[in-house]
């Protein structure tokens, strides 16, 4: 089953009938805020509880659960909170970066243009968990999630070069050479 966990109260008995499950609960979110912002949703609680149903469920049934998270912007800050949610549920977090190339520029800018701060952040939740939980840290997506975050970092860079480049190449047919010195310095710092 793949939900995002809205409704599951609804058919818990028909969930405990099933003699085979594999529980994937689509959260996006590890705190009832960026849920909410990302969900338009604000019943957090209920699917906290829900999840709690699946838990307790999980006591008498053998069956894999996980919970997934779809990183952005919104909720790069949570990587570490949604890892010990996905802990205290005794579910795997698992996570992917948020992808649509229909939505154009705008969503990009909202949900995946990462600021050097944001991928720092990133980056250091995910070697906090792999310091702080080596073995759990080993079945979670986090290992690819990171090596994307070093190439963004690396293609972001790039990106504000080339654009620093093509603004001095500009300057440079209009100013004097003296000026084009102090003005190449001034942005790129060299």
């Amino acid at each position: 089953i793949l939900t995002n966990g809205s409704q599951l109260h609804k058919i818990i008995d028909d969930i405990q009938r099933v003699t085979w499950l594999s529980f994937d609960v689509s959260l996006d979110a590890a705190t009832p805020e960026s849920y909410l912002a990302l969900r338009k949703s604000d019943n957090w609680l209920q699917i906290l509880e829900n999840l709690k149903t699946v838990q307790t469920l999980r006591q008498t049934k053998s069956f894999k659960f996980g919970i997934g998270m779809t990183l952005n912007r919104v909720n790069h800050g949570e990587i570490y909170k949604f890892f010990i949610l996905g802990q205290s549920l005794n579910a795997i977090p698992s996570y992917t970066l948020v992808v649509n190339p229909d939505k154009g520029a705008d969503f990009d800018q909202k949900y995946l243009d990462f600021t050097a701060e944001e991928i720092a952040s990133v980056v250091a939740q995910i070697n906090r968990i792999e310091t702080e939980f080596p073995e759990q840290f080993k079945v979670t997506t986090l290992q690819t999630i990171r090596r994307i975050m070093f190439g963004y970092r690396k293609h972001r860079l790039q990106a504000y070069l080339h654009e620093k480049t093509k603004l001095l190449h500009k300057l440079g047919q209009f100013l004097p050479k003296r000026l084009k010195y102090a003005a190449k310095k001034l942005l790129v710092g060299s």
